[in-house]
């Protein structure tokens, strides 16, 4: 009885002092979290989702509340509205028609062979209402067809014309909230790439400029206050296709004075800034989502960011010795005191803003390569530091090396979009002067405030006038070599901007585009089969049964 008595003592005395330690851990974790976001509050960084919620408009100021878009937001499927009828109807045609529109690739005067795919693709994935006919040329052709699409795209230009843009989606629901509206506004400059050829060629350069302007502008307003990576993501590959479409429309363009400013002026309204403004948003969102969050759920968040399932320090051990592991890390994982996750994610917030503090010079308006650069293993070395049960540990390598490869992004796009200010500013200068400069400085400050800096390497952008006629603007690109402009792959290569677009075609260009015109020459060949006598269809295996 004695002995009943001292073991049950003891028990009480262990469940008491676990249950002081487990409270004191919890009390503990929430001054780790608390102190951390107030750190990081008086360093100007965003801490909650408050933060990050832009201020409510006018409707009458807003783009996203006209009518074109409100609609596009509100619907509970984005592809029965307008904007969705034109984009993801395009889509999902070519998709059933199994017909491929062609490549970007460069037009000249004597080459509209892009049109002529563009023309092709667009009879057999609309059957059902071919343009009527004849036309002059097939860029009347084209132009006839996208001629349907006028009202809604009068009412883009218009919205676009409101001062500020809000888009209303719901921050409280943090990695979870709904863009689908994105997938829709991503496809129209895809889908306007005919159209932007044909105006060129048709000499219809007032209809060209404005559109080329909406379409940046466009762009810009959806990259310009970012929810998260994917918004910001999403506005600058919009714009980039824009830029890939006036590149290659280029030579067929008698663009005036007035015109060539109305674009430099829409170039001039992308900011490097925002690159860093939707990193900021994007680990504000994530702590929202998993700050509340059980255990459990945050194990299979820290799960599924791993590629290969639960992080082992076994990899090459048998299939059971990594299976014991994996039961044990869940169990372990999940019965963690509240207080620990919280000092988790406090130590993952904070070790996000170290690696992306100092990456961007304000003053200059360009990143620090370096930093960019290192983000990922400055990333890994952090994470030896850290815990084996900690976010930090297995989720912050993969993370620094999303935000990385966004960041590069970021910069090779500012890097394009630099380079054509300094072009509109040289054909500016020429139209004036006869000529183009023989460098950049000779633009400052009738055509250009200040000569344009490289954002990646922060010196100013490589400007070459060959043959005295055509200009080529470019960046080094992330691998530091200068490859006179010849564009890589990812970080290889440079990224510019020229008078000729050819100059930036590869051989794997030249060999898709010799096979497009091969596949369309084989289409419009008369079919060799006796008269009366069906042409026999090739089986999967290109056999004929």
């Amino acid at each position: 009885m004695k002995w009943t008595r001292r073991i049950l003592i003891a028990v009480i005395i262990l469940a008491g002092l676990i249950t002081a330690v487990w409270w004191e851990e919890n009390w503990r974790g929430q001054k780790i979290w608390e102190e951390s976001c107030a750190r990081l509050r008086a360093a100007g960084e965003p801490v909650d989702i408050a933060d990050i919620i832009p201020p409510i408009i006018p409707d009458e100021e807003n783009v996203a509340a006209a009518p074109i878009f409100a609609e596009l937001l509100a619907a509970s499927d984005p592809n029965t509205t307008r904007l969705g009828l034109i984009t993801e109807g395009w889509a999902t045609r070519v998709s059933r028609s199994g017909v491929r529109f062609p490549t970007h690739r460069p037009l000249s005067p004597g080459n509209l062979s892009f049109l002529d795919l563009w023309a092709d693709s667009m009879r057999k994935t609309f059957p059902a209402s071919p343009p009527t006919g004849p036309f002059q040329s097939t860029s009347d052709e084209v132009l006839h067809f996208y001629a349907q699409f006028d009202g809604e795209w009068n009412e883009i230009h218009d919205a676009l014309n409101r001062p500020q843009c809000r888009w209303p989606l719901e921050y409280k629901d943090g990695l979870e909230m709904k863009v689908s509206y994105l997938s829709c506004l991503q496809q129209l400059p895809v889908t306007s790439r005919g159209w932007i050829a044909a105006l060129a060629a048709s000499g219809h350069e007032d209809a060209y400029t404005k559109s080329l302007v909406s379409l940046l502008e466009l762009g810009h307003r959806v990259e310009q206050s970012p929810a998260n990576l994917l918004s910001y993501l999403v506005g600058i590959t919009m714009s980039a296709v824009t830029l890939q479409a006036w590149q290659n429309s280029l030579p067929l363009a008698n663009l005036s004075d007035e015109q060539l400013l109305s674009l430099q002026l829409a170039l001039q309204k992308f900011a490097l800034r925002n690159a860093l403004v939707a990193v900021q948003n994007e680990r504000v969102m994530f702590l929202h989502t998993y700050i509340p969050a059980s255990s459990s759920y945050l194990y299979k968040a820290l799960t599924g960011s791993c590629s290969c399932g639960t992080p082992s320090r076994w990899p090459d051990a048998p299939r059971w010795v990594n299976r014991v592991e994996d039961t044990a890390f869940h169990a372990l994982f999940i019965a963690r005191p509240r207080g620990w996750e919280l000092a988790d994610l406090a130590s993952f917030q904070e070790s996000l803003v170290d690696l992306s503090s100092g990456i961007l010079d304000s003053k200059r308006d360009v990143f620090v390569a370096s930093k960019v650069g290192d983000m990922r293993t400055e990333a890994l070395v952090l994470a030896d530091k850290s815990g084996w049960f900690t976010f930090s540990r297995h989720a912050l390598e993969e993370t620094a090396s999303m935000h990385q490869r966004i960041l590069q992004r970021a910069a090779s796009f500012h890097a394009t979009v630099r380079c054509a200010m300094v072009w509109c500013a040289a054909e500016r200068f020429r139209l004036k002067y006869g000529h183009f400069p023989q460098a950049q400085e000779q633009l400052v400050p009738e055509f250009l405030s200040a000569p344009l800096l490289d954002p990646i390497d922060g010196r100013p952008l490589r400007y070459s006038l060959k043959d005295g006629n055509r200009l080529l603007v470019y960046s080094l690109g992330w691998d530091g070599k200068d490859d006179a402009g010849v564009r890589g792959k990812r970080t290889e290569g440079d990224f510019g901007w020229s008078s000729d677009p050819a100059m930036f075609s590869t051989a794997e260009d030249l060999e898709r585009w010799k096979q497009e015109d091969e596949e369309r020459a084989e289409r419009l060949a008369p079919s060799k089969s006796a008269p009366g006598r069906p042409k026999p269809k090739k089986s999967k295996r290109g056999t004929a049964p």
